[in-house]
């Protein structure tokens, strides 16, 4: 349902702030291990947070490293 996907996507966006609050200059994979999702799912995520100002990024590719903004 809608509330189901809601409610995934706030958890997901608070585990995504919690851990880069604790450990910024992840890449997406070490992202993914610590929250324990699969990083295509990720990704989505994470690039919503950029186009809000909530994350940046530094480098390219494979590279890639995320904190808070």
């Amino acid at each position: 349902s809608s509330a189901d996907s809601q409610s995934r996507e706030e958890f997901m966006y608070r585990r995504i702030l919690e851990v880069l609050g604790e450990s910024p200059g992840l890449t997406i994979g070490q992202l993914a291990k610590r929250i324990e999702v699969d990083t295509t799912e990720l990704r989505g995520y994470v690039s919503w947070m950029r186009s809000k100002g909530k994350v940046t990024s530094v480098g390219r590719a494979r590279a890639t490293r995320y904190s808070l903004a």
